[in-house]
C-alpha cells in the first residue's frame, strides 16, 4: 500500500513539473474565439496555424486609413492603444486587440526607419523562468503579427520582463489580468 502511494505522489510531481515548465514553441497569432477569461478576454494559447491562416488574418486586418505620428498621442486614435493584455497562461492575441496592432502595422509598414520595443510581462504566478519564456511568447506573438502586416522585422525589439514589472501590486485576478500584458513602446512617445 505505501509503495502504491509513493508511486502515485511521485507520478503526481512529475505531471506539476512538466505542466509548470517552459516549452519551446512557435506561438502563431490567431482570432480564436475569446475564452472568457475574467478581466482579460483572450483566447488561449496554440500553435501551427497555417500559412495561409495567418496571411488572411494579416490581409483583413489592413483595411484602415491612413495614420500620422500626431496620432500616437491622440487619445481617440487606435496608436495612442499601446497595450495588448493576455488571458492566464496565455500568448495568443485576443480578437479585440487584432484592429489596435493594425493600426501599428500600418503606421510602422508607413515609416520603415522607426524602430520599437516590445515588452512582454506576465502577473506574479509561476517559477521566474516561466513568467521570462511567456513574456517573450507574447512579445513574440505581437512582432509575428506585426510582421505578417508589413512590418520589417529589423523594426522590432522584443523583450521578455516576465513579473518584473508590474503595473498593479495587489495579489488578486483583476491586478493580475492587468500585468498579463505586451506594452508597445515607441521612441520618445509618452
Amino acid at each position: 500500500m505505501m509503495r502504491i502511494y509513493r508511486v502515485a505522489v511521485a507520478a503526481a510531481f512529475a505531471v506539476l513539473l512538466a505542466a509548470c515548465a517552459p516549452t519551446a514553441q512557435t506561438v502563431q497569432p490567431t482570432t480564436g474565439a475569446e475564452n472568457g477569461a475574467a478581466g482579460a478576454g483572450v483566447a488561449s494559447s496554440t500553435t501551427g496555424q497555417s500559412q495561409a491562416g495567418q496571411a488572411g488574418q494579416a490581409s483583413a486586418l489592413q483595411n484602415q486609413g491612413g495614420l500620422t505620428a500626431d496620432q500616437l498621442n491622440n487619445p481617440n486614435s487606435p496608436l495612442s492603444k499601446r497595450t495588448v493584455y493576455f488571458a492566464f497562461d496565455s500568448s495568443e492575441i485576443a480578437q479585440q486587440y487584432l484592429s489596435v496592432i493594425s493600426a501599428h502595422a500600418k503606421y510602422l509598414a508607413a515609416h520603415p526607419n522607426l524602430h520599437i520595443k516590445l515588452e512582454g510581462n506576465t502577473d506574479e504566478r509561476g517559477s521566474r523562468a516561466y513568467n521570462m519564456a511567456l513574456g517573450e511568447r507574447r512579445a513574440q506573438a505581437v512582432a509575428k503579427l506585426l510582421e505578417l502586416q508589413g512590418v520589417g522585422p529589423q523594426q522590432l525589439s522584443v523583450i521578455s520582463y516576465g513579473e518584473d514589472n508590474p503595473v498593479c501590486l495587489q495579489h488578486d485576478e483583476a491586478c493580475w489580468s492587468k500585468n498579463r500584458r505586451v506594452n508597445i513602446v515607441y521612441p520618445n512617445a509618452q
